[in-house]
């Protein structure tokens, strides 16, 4: 039985720790790649076969009769415990933590009074939970191991202080001879913030935070560890930061704690059993496990959390706007008129409407035009894609069949936006072509469109490197390359595609990046590829900004969260609304209760088909749906100036995500109005954040003893 050799793995691991025996940790190296790599559910299950209750051959995997027993989780949680004891590698606590949520839990309904033997991954309507019965293994392995949880959160060395598990508590430890007391606020495994508070009796320099990284075989192979370095005082840090990763993966030997204080499910443990209430620890464990997989299960896998656009262009410049080209300040104003364009173009660009150009195009398009690379750092909205469109299209030779122009693009609507306004550029430009490659669309069809010799290619870098891959594309000739909305693109994953692809650019003789943010990442690929660019920045003065009311909602509970916006659409009677969600999940989730509210909406995210989403927009455009959800990564890029509310349903993960998404409201000079509802501790901290580091003026709100909205006062 799996149960049964989990517990015996247990045993030698223990004998290797105590022996210090090299023999008996190489057979359980061994043993465990055998049981992880081969033999494990994506769940964190084991056992294949119910016929010998254990294991089959390699890669057997089956899910309709999966055998996966409850207390066989609860023994993979025991054996990868011990071996991170004596190993301090990462990985064991990362199949730990998988077992733990979706194993072990798993096993227990709701009311806590049905059990799951087994658990297969699939049923045909014939696996349901059984009451307790004679030999029932499982029920008393969850009511023993719910108490021990406490044990696994941390793990100490000589010198540190490991965070092996995201779970609330306080908790006391001595490292290096000084008494160290550990506070972790968060709210995950609903989201990845991590906030850690770490003091001292004793006066010591500031901690350090560093992180080591699994090199398991799971997919979230990127996710962290950390240990606090405790030779300090307090410490405030959100897992994930960047700037806090000073090494990775440290092999250094940790011991968990032997007590403490926890907060799970809801409810605080202390790891001595005397103290818990058994039963209630099973029903809020299965309550956690049932929410788990309803609210997580959009991430792509539910197991875990990681720690971790382009607006219209306007017609004339609204306000002032400090400029600055290459540090020195540039504020004049600059007609279309004047940049000495080709009678074609200005022809294109008169059609538009447009007479003045913005501060970006002022600046980067002049540069473009000597074929000189442009970095430009400029707010969503200020017309970027006409910065780098306008000298692109005028140099393209009409005559030539080769690509010429290469603009990548982070999602499949900006991409097919920025087709869109270079067209509108080449519509009096005889001979130009533009053709758009992106996933979601057959790639058959696409291969038909670079047949008839496009000059200017616009893709997505995942898309492009299958074409390139089957020599459907030559980018041999190509001279001028941009890289739009360069920060997301990156921050997506794409930096190693984005870098092949520029690795293949051999007669390239400019780079453009452009983005509302600059970061190290786009940094690094500047830095490498650039030659003495011009840094362009544009900075929006107070008379630029939307004209937007930020509000934030602090709510009792999640439970809130759906009346308040049913109410706040229902009655605030406003036309067109976007509401934000983190996950793919919650963004169904919540398309589909607002339905059931009798309210217009629609979902939009990277898991529908892209001819799907196109025409959800197209409807949105045209007044046909009342309500957009979307997650950030589908709504980058969206080209919609009217919308009367933004609603982040879910506090964005990252600072940039908030501007981005209170901003497609508050446009061409309407009032907008951002509504964001905070129901937990984790969000609360997020929001502060926020209005602390962009400086808005954010009015709390919060339902009155009548059940009302009413402002809060300051201080109140």
């Amino acid at each position: 039985m799996p149960s049964v050799r989990m517990y015996l793995y247990c045993g030698m691991a223990d004998v290797a720790a105590l022996k210090k025996d090299t023999a008996y940790v190489e057979a359980l190296n061994r043993l465990w790649d055998d049981v992880v790599l081969r033999n494990m559910y994506v769940t964190g299950g084991i056992g294949s076969s119910r016929h010998n209750e254990g294991f089959t051959e390699d890669y057997d995997l089956p899910n309709l009769d999966a055998y996966c027993e409850t207390c066989a989780s609860v023994g993979m949680v025991y054996w990868n415990q011990r071996m991170n004891q004596f190993t301090g590698d990462s990985k064991y606590i990362d199949v730990l933590e998988r077992s733990m949520y979706n194993g072990a839990l798993a096993g227990v309904s709701l009311a806590g009074d049905r059990f799951f033997y087994v658990n297969p991954l699939e049923s045909n309507g014939d696996h349901h939970r059984q009451a307790w019965y004679g030999c029932a293994c499982c029920p008393s392995q969850i009511s023993r191991f719910l108490p021990s949880i406490g044990n696994y959160i941390y793990g100490t060395s000589d010198k540190a202080l490991w965070v092996n598990l995201f779970i609330g508590n306080t908790t006391e430890v001595t490292i290096d001879g000084k008494k160290v007391v550990m506070k972790q606020e968060t709210d995950y495994p609903w989201d990845g913030l991590v906030k850690l508070t770490v003091t001292s009796t004793r006066k010591m320099p500031r901690p350090r935070l560093l992180t080591r990284t699994s090199r398991t075989h799971s997919r979230d192979s990127s996710r962290t560890r950390m240990a606090v370095i405790t030779t300090s005082g307090p410490l405030e840090a959100s897992a994930g930061d960047p700037s806090l990763i000073l090494d990775s993966f440290l092999k250094e030997p940790a011991l968990s704690l032997g007590w403490g204080r926890f907060s799970l499910f809801g409810k605080r443990w202390t790891n001595r059993r005397e103290n818990v209430i058994i039963y209630y620890g099973i029903i809020l464990g299965a309550m956690y496990f049932v929410l788990l997989i309803r609210g997580r299960a959009g991430k792509g896998d539910f197991f875990c959390v990681c720690l971790e656009g382009l607006g219209s262009h306007p017609r004339t410049q609204k306000g002032t706007t400090n400029m600055e080209i290459n540090g020195t300040s540039v504020n004049e104003s600059v007609r279309y008129a004047q940049l000495d364009l080709s009678p074609a173009l200005m022809r294109a660009i008169e059609k538009k409407g447009y007479v003045q150009a913005t501060p970006v195009q002022a600046g980067a398009i002049p540069y473009f035009m000597e074929w000189k690379d442009v970095i430009a750092k400029a707010p969503t909205g200020t017309g970027k894609t006409f910065a780098f469109g306008i000298p692109m299209v005028e140099h393209i030779d009409p005559e030539s069949s080769a690509v010429q122009a290469l603009v990548l693009a982070p999602t499949r609507e900006l991409a097919i936006q920025i087709q869109d306004e270079l067209r509108d550029l080449c519509a009096f430009k005889e001979g130009v072509r533009v053709v758009c490659l992106y996933g979601g669309q057959p790639i058959e069809k696409q291969i038909t469109q670079l047949k008839k010799s496009p000059q200017i290619v616009v893709a997505t870098p995942g898309r492009l490197m299958d074409h390139m891959k089957r020599h459907t594309v030559r980018l041999d000739q190509v001279q001028t390359v941009v890289l739009d909305e360069a920060d997301r693109m990156l921050d997506m994953g794409f930096v190693r595609d984005v870098t092949r692809i520029l690795d293949q650019l051999k007669h390239r003789r400019n780079l453009g990046m452009f983005s509302a943010t600059i970061s190290r990442e786009v940094m690094d690929i500047s830095w490498v590829y650039q030659r003495d660019p011009v840094e362009i920045t544009v900075r929006p003065v107070e008379e630029s900004k939307p004209d937007i009311t930020q509000y934030r909602i602090d709510l009792d509970g999640r439970e809130q969260k759906l009346d308040t916006i049913a109410a706040l659409i229902t009655h605030g009677e406003y036309e067109r609304a976007i509401a934000f969600c983190n996950t793919k999940n919650m963004t169904d989730r919540l398309a589909g209760l607002l339905k059931m509210r009798g309210i217009s909406c629609e979902a939009i995210h990277g898991d529908i088909q892209q001819r799907i989403r196109e025409k959800t927009l197209e409807k949105f455009k045209r007044g046909e749906i009342k309500v957009l959800v979307a997650t950030d990564v589908a709504a980058r890029g969206l080209d919609i100036d009217d919308v009367d509310a933004v609603f982040n349903y879910d506090v964005p993960d990252e600072l940039e995500n908030y501007t981005h998404r209170i901003g497609r409201t508050g446009r061409a000079k309407r009032h907008g109005v951002a509504y964001t509802f905070i129901a937990t501790i984790t969000e609360g901290i997020r929001m502060d954040d926020i209005v602390r580091n962009t400086k808005a003026e954010v009015q709390r709100l919060r339902y009155d003893a009548d059940g009302c909205l009413m402002l809060v006062e300051d201080g109140k």
